[in-house]
């Protein structure tokens, strides 16, 4: 356990430190979907899922996400999108 500076009864203290929370990122069970990471997640008992935002057509629709969020009885959820860079026919690179 972890401890702080000793009181003045010359012992250290006990420090309360915060239980950690690990998440799953949908980019981790690619091919799969969005829903199998979520099932994935609440399986093994993760606290919350990162969704990356990409062709899945489920991360782009909030209303669908929450359904499968509270389908898993997964309390906590981020997005991220994903950054791509894409070829323009002059070669030139469009974001």
């Amino acid at each position: 356990m972890p401890t702080r500076g000793a009181g003045a009864s010359g012992r250290r203290r006990p420090v309360d430190v915060p239980r950690a929370l690990v998440g799953l990122s949908t980019a981790s069970v690619y091919p799969e979907g969005v829903a199998a990471a979520f099932e994935l997640a609440a399986r093994l008992g993760y606290d919350g899922v990162e969704v990356m935002v990409w062709t899945d057509p489920l991360t782009r629709e909030a209303g669908a996400l929450r359904t499968v969020r509270n389908a898993a009885r997964i309390n906590r959820t981020a997005l991220r999108e994903t950054k791509r860079t894409v070829e323009a026919p002059e070669n030139r690179p469009l974001r």
